[in-house]
C-alpha cells in the first residue's frame, strides 16, 4: 500500500509542469524499507552459497550438503516454534527485563 501511494505521488508530481524546477523524491519509511530489503537480499545472495559451500566441505558430498541445506529453514522454524511453546521468548519476559534495567540507576551492559 505504501509503495502504491509513493508511486502515484511521484507520477503525479513528475507530470506537473509549472515552470519550476522541482522533482518528487520519496523519502522516509518507504526508502528506508526499500534500502533494507535490497541490502538483505544482497547479503543473502552471498550468505546462502557460503553456507552451502561450508556444508559441502564438511560432508564432502554435494548430495548430503544439498539435503541439509534444504532442511535448514524447517529446522529454524521448528526451533522458533519450540521456543514459543515453552515460553522461552515470551514478550512479558523481555518487557520485565527492560523495566528492571531502566528502573535501576546502575544499569549494566548485561541488561
Amino acid at each position: 500500500m505504501l509503495r502504491t501511494l509513493c508511486d502515484s505521488v511521484v507520477l503525479h508530481a513528475s507530470g506537473a509542469e509549472d515552470g519550476l524546477c522541482h522533482h518528487a523524491e520519496p523519502l522516509g519509511e518507504y526508502t528506508a524499507r526499500a534500502e533494507s530489503r535490497n541490502r538483505l537480499f544482497a547479503l543473502a545472495g552471498f550468505a546462502l552459497p557460503g553456507v552451502f559451500l561450508l556444508l559441502y566441505i564438511d560432508f564432502e558430498s554435494a548430495r548430503l550438503a544439498w539435503l541439509v541445506f534444504i532442511t535448514l529453514p524447517f529446522a529454524l522454524a521448528g526451533g522458533v516454534g519450540a521456543a514459543q511453546l515453552t515460553g522461552a521468548c515470551s514478550r512479558s519476559d523481555r518487557s520485565s527485563v527492560s523495566r528492571r534495567c531502566s528502573a535501576s540507576p546502575n544499569a549494566t551492559a548485561s541488561c
